[in-house]
């Protein structure tokens, strides 16, 4: 049985209270490193549960990789039955 880290539930959670965002505020709001909210972002791009788009999102600070939450990924903090919505949508979530 499959389950997403902590980690990933809260860097998803902090983007649905959040919307868009980008690694540095993701790891300053999650308490980590820039790397590890990158690393982590990018497996949840992966696993079809963020999607990441280049934008200028807000101006003067240039174009950056910006996170959203998928459809996939709203259902799931959305419901908050995350095995039932995995199962119903037969997502395959990566392990470590």
């Amino acid at each position: 049985e499959l389950q997403l880290p902590e980690f990933d539930i809260r860097l998803l959670n902090s983007i649905y209270i959040n919307e868009p965002q980008y690694p540095t505020s993701l790891a300053q709001e999650l308490d980590c490193s820039y790397q590890k909210a990158s690393k982590r972002a990018v497996r949840l791009v992966k696993s079809e549960l963020l999607r990441a788009d280049k934008i200028e999102h807000i101006k003067g600070l240039g174009i950056r990789t910006y996170y959203f939450l998928t459809q996939k990924s709203l259902l799931i903090l959305k419901l908050g039955y995350f095995w039932e919505v995995v199962k119903f949508l037969n997502l395959t979530i990566p392990q470590k």
